[in-house]
């Protein structure tokens, strides 16, 4: 990878980071016990997420923004927030793939 390319990534990286990222407001969802259940805007999937994505979930409906939602997970799970930051941003890109989320 090119040193220029290498930056751009980085920079969409920390962009993504501090993005204000909500939950589509044409979804309904629902929490049992400690999993959440979301049924698609047009009805036509459902979506289960475990306890520590429905966690993750709970955090952005509350406002959350990206990096503090890594922050908060780094220090209750005691992990590197290196590695929270890749999971999280995986899974927020599945839910805006599967329009759940839409960036703001």
């Amino acid at each position: 990878m090119k040193k220029d390319n290498a930056k751009e990534v980085l920079r969409l990286n920390l962009r993504k980071q501090c993005m204000k990222i909500v939950i589509n407001p044409y979804i309904t969802f629902n929490k049992i016990d400690k999993e959440i259940i979301i049924l698609s805007e047009n009805g036509s999937r459902i979506f289960q997420l475990d306890p520590l994505s429905s966690e993750i979930w709970s955090l952005l409906e509350n406002g959350k923004e990206v990096s503090e939602i890594i922050s908060e997970l780094s220090a209750n799970y005691n992990e590197d927030p290196k590695v929270i930051h890749n999971d999280i941003e995986k899974l927020i890109n599945k839910f805006i793939k599967d329009n759940l989320l839409i960036e703001n």
